[in-house]
């Protein structure tokens, strides 16, 4: 669970200081040492958080606010994108 909220945090971070680019971003984490690794690796990881953040994001607009605090953490990706595409259906 808290990978999801990291995620959604990481995506409203980046709105809130004029979504600058995942590189950029990265950049900034790697030189504060929130993400001590590798640059490269920052950029990966930062790119798989917002990623994610945004499916969760959307998730939660199409569904109900919070879900993504309440599921389960072996949830398969798989079942996220299932339940946002039988939502799109509806």
């Amino acid at each position: 669970m808290k990978q999801r909220v990291a995620c959604l945090v990481l995506v409203d971070f980046r709105d809130g200081i004029g979504r600058p680019s995942v590189q950029d971003t990265a950049a900034l984490l790697y030189q504060t040492g929130i993400i001590p690794t590798t640059l490269t690796r920052a950029i990966k990881t930062v790119n798989t958080m917002v990623d994610a953040g945004h499916r969760y994001r959307n998730l939660e607009l199409n569904t109900t606010s919070g879900l993504c605090l309440v599921l389960g953490i072996l949830l398969p990706e798989s079942w996220l994108v299932h339940i946002q595409l039988l939502n799109e259906g509806s």
